[in-house]
C-alpha cells in the first residue's frame, strides 16, 4: 500500500552517490562506516489487487526471491510478515523445505509478526497474538526464531510493543513513514527497549508492479531523478553527528511488488571492488543486529499516533464496532471455557475453536483495507469480522451455560427461575445493569421481577415480553441494576411473579427541556447540550463557545483514503445547531430516564438517547445516524468539556497515553506547516492546536480529562477521537469528538467508503476525582458487559449462589486473559499493570495451582517462581503458565 521509499532506482541512485564525489568531511564520517542492503517486496495481503491475485503475483516474486538466494550464496532477502509466507506456501508446498533452508543459512528472515497491523487499533490481547500467531508457526514449521518486526507502511506505533516484541524473542525493529533516518533503541514504559530503524529517507519509487524494471543506463539515473547526492548525507550526518555514532543503516530495497533483481548483485560487487568505504553489501537483519547491538544508541520511548487513524476505523464503522466487540468477548471466552473444563470433566476446553475465532479475527488485521478491487477486498475482511464476532459470542455463552448448570441454587425459590450473572473482570463490580431474558411456564407469571438472592426485589425495567393466550408471560426480557458482582465469577438473581406493585419513582425529574437526577443536572435546547452539572461536585461539564454538547456536525474531508486528517469545515460545515431538533421524553421509568434529540441535515437522519439513571452515576449516550452516503464528509459528535489546562490520557494497548508527555518525541508531529517554525508541543498552544497533525488518535477503552478539581471518563463504542477544535477561532479546552463516519475515496483507486444506512455508537461519561487513573476502570466495565445465562441445574450442583474464580491484588493490576497452552494441559494467564506502580501481586484461583512460573509472550518455557506472590513491574505486561493440583 502507498509505495514504500525504497525502489530499485533509489537504491541504484544511492550507490552513485556512494561513488561518487563527496566533500573531506562527508568522507571522513562515512570512512568507517557500514550500509546493509535488504532486498524485499512490500506486500500487502492486498490492495494492489484482491488478496486472492496478491497470492499469485508474491508466488513469483518469492520464487524469484529462493532462486536468487539458492544461486547466489552472498545474496539476502527478508518477507514482512507470517501470514503472506503461510500463504506462499499453501500455493507452494515444495517451498517449505527451500525456505527452511535459506533460513538455516542466514540468508532469509521473515518478520515475526501475523500480519502487518494498525498497532493500536486492537486491544493489547489481538497485539500479542500477532507474535503468538506468527513467531510460533516460524517455530514450528521451520525451527527458526525470527530476531526481526517490521512495520514500513502503518505511519504510527503502538508504546508497549518493544516490550512485547522483546517478550516473543524479537531484537530488531525496522519502521518507516514516520520521520528521517535514525538508529536507536525504543523503550516501552516498563523499560524493555529494542534496537529500532526508521528507514532513510527518499524519493517515491517508480518501480513498475507485476513485472520487473527495465534496464536502464547508470550514468543518467541522476539525471533521471533529478537527485541530489548530497540528500542522504544531510539527512544521516546530523544523527551521527548528535548521537556521536559510526555510520550504520540498514537499506530497504524494494517497493510495493517489487521483482528480485539480480543486477544488483553485479553492482554491489562491482562497488566492493573498488571502494573500500563505506562498506556496502547485502545484509540480513540478524547480521545487522550484531553489527550494531553494541553501539551506544540514544534511546526514545513513546507511542507515535497514527496518522492513517481515520482510514480503518471511520471507513468502515460498523464492521470496527463488530471487532472491538469480539476483541473483549474472546478473552471472556478463555477465561470461562477453562473454568468450565476444569469443573466439568465432560466440558471440552474448545481449543481448536477459539484458535479459529482469533484466526478469523486476525485476519481482518492487516492494514490493507481496499485498494485496487477494494471492494472485494473488505468484503473478505468484513467477512472475517463477522466470522469472529459470532463464535466469540458463542464459545462464551457456552462456557458460562456450563458453569450456570453447577451452581447450587435456592431449592425454597422453587416458583422462580435463578439466573446467572457473570463478570469477566478481575475486580468486584460494585453496580452495573445486566440484560436478562427468561422463560417461564405457562399460567405462571403475570407480573414479573427480579429478585437477589436474599430475596429483595432489585430495580428493572421491561424491554420486551411475549405472552401465552391466557394472558401469561411466556418469555421477558429485562433490564436490571445488579451489584457486586465478585471478580472473575458470578452472582445469583431470581425472576418470577411478585404480587407488589413497583415503585412509583422515576429515575429522574423531566422539565422544561431539562433532566435531573442526584447525580446531574442537564438542560437541552435545540443546539444539544446545553449544561451538564455534576451535583456532587457543583461543576459545570460543558462549555458551548463554538459547540454544544452531544452536537453532530457534519464536514468536508478533503484527504485521501491514506493521508492525514483534512477535515474542512470552511467550504462545507453543517451542524445540528442550524437545523430544526425535536426534543422528546423516550421513558422515565424507575431504573432510567431517557430522552432524544432528532434532526436531519446533510440528507440524514440523525437521532440522540441521553440516559440518566436512578442509582448509577453516569451519562449513557446512544446515537443513530442514518447516512446518506455522501462522499467527502465526516460524521462528528462534539463533546466540549469545559476544563483549561487539562491533562488528557488516553488507553492504548496495555497501557495509557498522557497527551503531551508521553508521545515519541518528534516535534515534527506538532508542526503546523513545513514552512513554519518547530515550536515546543503543547496541546494548548493554539496555533498548533488547532492546526498540527496526530491530534485524532486510536482510543480503546476510554478518554479521560482531567482539571484541578474533577476528571470526566467518556467511554466509547467509536475507534477515532479527535480532541482539537478545528473551526476558524478554536477554543483552548478539549472538545472531544468521537468520528462517526468518514466517507473517504481510497487513494485514487475509485473506491468511495460510502457507508449508506444506519449506524448507531454508544458512550459513557463518568465523573471522578481528578486524574484518569481515578476512572479508568470505567471504560473496562462499559465494553465487557455482564452476561447473564438461565441455568440448566446439573445434578452434581455444588457452588455456591455466589462465587469468585479468581481474585487478583492489586487494583491496578489487570488480568487480560486465561487460556490453556496448546503445547500442553498448563494454564497460561496474563496480566499486566496499567497505573505505573512497581507491584506485588497476589492471585487466589479456585483450585489449588503448582508450578506457576514465567513463561514467554508466545507461551514458550517456564521460569518457575516460589509460592503465588509475583512481582509486577510498572506497566510490565507478565505471561505466567501453572498447573491445577490434581
Amino acid at each position: 500500500m502507498y509505495f514504500l521509499k525504497r525502489s530499485l532506482f533509489v537504491f541504484l541512485s544511492f550507490l552513485m552517490i556512494a561513488v561518487g564525489s563527496v566533500s573531506a568531511n562527508e568522507s571522513e564520517l562515512w570512512k568507517e562506516g557500514f550500509i546493509g542492503v535488504m532486498p524485499s517486496s512490500h506486500q500487502d495481503i492486498a490492495w494492489e489487487d484482491t488478496p486472492d491475485n496478491c497470492d499469485l503475483i508474491r508466488e513469483k516474486i518469492f520464487l524469484k526471491a529462493l532462486d536468487l538466494l539458492e544461486q547466489n550464496p552472498q545474496y539476502r532477502y527478508m518477507i514482512e510478515d507470517c501470514y503472506i509466507t503461510k500463504k506462499f506456501i499453501q500455493l507452494n508446498p515444495d517451498a517449505a523445505a527451500r525456505i527452511k533452508r535459506a533460513l538455516n543459512k542466514g540468508q532469509l528472515e521473515i518478520g515475526a509478526t501475523y500480519t502487518m497491523p494498525n498497532e493500536s487499533l486492537f486491544s493489547g490481547e489481538v497485539l500479542t497474538r500477532q507474535f503468538y500467531f506468527g513467531q510460533r508457526w516460524l517455530q514450528d514449521t521451520f525451527e527458526h526464531t525470527s530476531v526481526l518486526s517490521t512495520n514500513v507502511d502503518v505511519p504510527g506505533e503502538s508504546m508497549q510493543y518493544p516490550q512485547l516484541a522483546v517478550k516473543a524473542g524479537i531484537k530488531l525493529r525496522i519502521l518507516d513513514k514516520n520521520k528521517p533516518f535514525e538508529l536507536f533503541r525504543w523503550q516501552s514504559p516498563d523499560g524493555t527497549q529494542i534496537v529500532t530503524e526508521f528507514l532513510p529517507q527518499h524519493n517515491y519509487g517508480s518501480m513498475a508492479a507485476y513485472n520487473p524494471p527495465k534496464p536502464f543506463d547508470l550514468r543518467s539515473i541522476e539525471d533521471l531523478l533529478g537527485w541530489d547526492k548530497k540528500e542522504f548525507y544531510e539527512q544521516v550526518n546530523p544523527v551521527l553527528e548528535k548521537n556521536k555514532l559510526p555510520l550504520a543503516a540498514l537499506l530497504y530495497y524494494g517497493s510495493d511488488i517489487t521483482f528480485p533483481d539480480e543486477r544488483s548483485i553485479q553492482t554491489l560487487h562491482q562497488y566492493g571492488k573498488t571502494h573500500q568505504s563505506p562498506m556496502i553489501e547485502f545484509c540480513s537483519p540478524k547480521e545487522f543486529y550484531e553489527k550494531v547491538k553494541d553501539l551506544p544508541l540514544p534511546v526514545n520511548y513513546g507511542e507515535i499516533p497514527n496518522d492513517w487513524c481515520y482510514m480503518v476505523g471511520p471507513c468502515n464503522a460498523v464492521h470496527m464496532k463488530m471487532a472491538r466487540r469480539a476483541q473483549n468477548i474472546l478473552p471472556a471466552a478463555e477465561k470461562f471455557s477453562v473454568i468450565a473444563n476444569e469443573l466439568n470433566p465432560y466440558f471440552n476446553y474448545p481449543a481448536h475453536d477459539l484458535i479459529k475465532a482469533w484466526n478469523k479475527l486476525m485476519d481482518a488485521t492487516d492494514h490493507s483495507y481496499s485498494g485496487i478491487n477494494g471492494r472485494q477486498t473488505n468484503i473478505i475482511y468484513h467477512t472475517a469480522i463477522e466470522d469472529a464476532d459470532q463464535m466469540s459470542q458463542t464459545l462464551l455463552h457456552n462456557a458460562v451455560n456450563d458453569i450456570a448448570g453447577f451452581v447450587k441454587t435456592d431449592k425454597s425459590k422453587k416458583e422462580l427461575e435463578p439466573v446467572i450473572v457473570f463478570n469477566s473482570l478481575n475486580w468486584e463490580r460494585q453496580m452495573d445493569l445486566a440484560e436478562i431474558t427468561v422463560r417461564f411456564v405457562k399460567d405462571k407469571v403475570n407480573t414479573p421481577a427480579i429478585f437477589d438472592g436474599d430475596g429483595n426485589r432489585l430495580r428493572t425495567e421491561l424491554i420486551e415480553s411475549e405472552k401465552y393466550d391466557d394472558g401469561s408471560v411466556s418469555k421477558v426480557t429485562m433490564l436490571c441494576v445488579v451489584k457486586n458482582i465478585p471478580s472473575i465469577g458470578y452472582t445469583t438473581l431470581y425472576a418470577g411473579q411478585t404480587d407488589n406493585k413497583e415503585s412509583d419513582d422515576k429515575a429522574a425529574v423531566w422539565h422544561d427541556n431539562i433532566l435531573e437526577n442526584d447525580f446531574f443536572r442537564i438542560e437541552l435546547c435545540s443546539s444539544g447540550i446545553k449544561s451538564i452539572q455534576d451535583k456532587e461536585r457543583n461543576i459545570e461539564l460543558i462549555a458551548t463557545d463554538n459547540f454544544y454538547g452531544g452536537e453532530f456536525f457534519v464536514g468536508k474531508d478533503t484527504g485521501k483514503y491514506t493521508e492525514p486528517d483534512k477535515l474542512d469545515l470552511t467550504s462545507y460545515f453543517e451542524r445540528m445547531k442550524d437545523n430544526p431538533v425535536t426534543i422528546s421524553l423516550v421513558r422515565n421509568t424507575a431504573l432510567r430516564a431517557t430522552v432524544a434529540l432528532e434532526t436531519s441535515f446533510a440528507d440524514s437522519k440523525f437521532r440522540e438517547y441521553i440516559t440518566l439513571y436512578k442509582d448509577i452515576n453516569q451519562i449513557k449516550i446512544d446515537v443513530e445516524v442514518d447516512w446518506a452516503g455522501t462522499r467527502q464528509r465526516q460524521v462528528r459528535m462534539a463533546l466540549p468539556f469545559n476544563i483549561k489546562d487539562a491533562q488528557m490520557a488516553y488507553e492504548v494497548p496495555f497501557g495509557v497515553v498522557e497527551i503531551g508527555k508521553n508521545e515519541f518525541p518528534n516535534p515534527e508531529f506538532w508542526q503546523a506547516k513545513k514552512d513554519e517554525p518547530i515550536v515546543e508541543w503543547n496541546p494548548y498552544n493554539t496555533k498548533i492546536y488547532a492546526n498540527a497533525h496526530r491530534t485524532s488518535r486510536e482510543v480503546q477503552n476510554f478518554f479521560d480529562i482531567s482539571g484541578k478539581d474533577i476528571g470526566i471518563c467518556i467511554n466509547s463504542t467509536v475507534v477515532t477521537h479527535d480532541y482539537r477544535d478545528k473551526t476558524k477561532n478554536p477554543v483552548e479546552y478539549p472538545i472531544l469528538q468521537p468520528v462517526l463516519l468518514a466517507t473517504k475515496i481510497c487513494s485514487g483507486k475509485q473506491i468511495w467508503h460510502e457507508q449508506k444506512g444506519i449506524h448507531n455508537q454508544s458512550f459513557r461519561i463518568t465523573t471522578h476525582n481528578p486524574g484518569w487513573k481515578n476512572g479508568y476502570k470505567t471504560g473496562w466495565e462499559f465494553n465487557n458487559p455482564l452476561v447473564a445465562v438461565v441455568p440448566v441445574t446439573n445434578k452434581n450442583a455444588l457452588l455456591p449462589q455466589e462465587y469468585s474464580f479468581v481474585t487478583v491484588e492489586p487494583a491496578n493490576v489487570i488480568m487480560s486473559t486465561i487460556k490453556k497452552c496448546e503445547d500442553d494441559n498448563s494454564i497460561v494467564m496474563r496480566m499486566f499493570e496499567e497505573e505505573g506502580v512497581d507491584s506485588k501481586v497476589n492471585i487466589r484461583f479456585f483450585r489449588q495451582i503448582r508450578n506457576i512460573g514465567q513463561t514467554s509472550l508466545i507461551e514458550r518455557g517456564r521460569q518457575t517462581l516460589d509460592g503465588t506472590e509475583i512481582t509486577l513491574g510498572h506497566n510490565e505486561v507478565k505471561t505466567l503458565k501453572f498447573d491445577f493440583e490434581k
